[in-house]
């Protein structure tokens, strides 16, 4: 391991020597630690900060659940034009054909249910 002497101010060391003191360590164990705490309270902050991001989203989300239950939510409905068709100029096997009955209403219920 390589020493280095660092210059700083004397109120600084003093401070710094206070801290070491109470905590039974070296001035380098000291800045050692304060530079760890130091990255763990950036660490924090961000936590913090998605945390935060977390409650807004969780409240938007209540808020749009809370409306669903109350009925307010309003979804769009797809409106269908039937155009009339003229059965008569068709020949009578498909005049008669019981499925175009089922195929012209088609999608109504999907529609009726939302």
């Amino acid at each position: 391991m390589e020493y280095t002497t660092v210059k700083v101010h004397r109120v600084v060391k003093e401070k710094l020597a206070s801290y070491a003191k109470l905590r039974a360590l070296t001035l380098g164990a000291a800045i050692s630690r304060l530079l760890e705490e130091e990255s763990l309270r950036s660490l924090l902050s961000q936590i913090v900060s998605l945390l935060e991001e977390q409650n807004r989203l969780i409240v938007e989300i209540k808020c749009i659940l809370a409306e669903t239950h109350r009925g307010k939510t309003t979804f769009a409905r797809r409106e269908t034009v039937q155009e009339g068709v003229q059965l008569d100029s068709f020949p009578e096997f498909i005049r008669d054909n019981p499925w175009l009955d089922v195929l012209s209403r088609r999608g109504q219920n999907v529609q009726e249910k939302s």
